[in-house]
């Protein structure tokens, strides 16, 4: 799986104004179901609400999670937790974040 990581400027051929570009880094699954974004976006789902307020001012990488906590929250069983009683990732949540393929990365 690849992670977007930093924003990088490039120069359009065309015209003279920079576009960003995101480039991508290796990680793992559980790596981006254990970060905050991931479980909020994942708990605002299932509760129903909307978008958190500074959405707009979070850096790339954490919108990122927010938005693939949204997405398998959306996909995913409404009864199937995120964790175990004991803190950890549910290991049938990380399946279901894996089967679902490209669909939530």
């Amino acid at each position: 799986m690849r992670e977007k990581n930093k924003m990088v400027g490039r120069r359009k051929s065309s015209d003279s104004h920079t576009v960003s570009q995101v480039t991508e880094v290796q990680t793992t699954v559980e790596w981006v179901m254990s970060k905050p974004a991931f479980r909020m976006g994942v708990e605002d789902v299932r509760r129903r609400r909307p978008y958190r307020a500074g959405y707009d001012s979070w850096d790339i990488n954490t919108q990122w999670g927010y938005e693939r906590g949204r997405a398998w929250a959306i996909l995913a069983p409404h009864d199937l937790p995120l964790h175990n009683t004991d803190g950890t990732l549910n290991a049938t949540a990380i399946r279901f974040f894996q089967k679902c393929g490209e669909t939530i990365r």
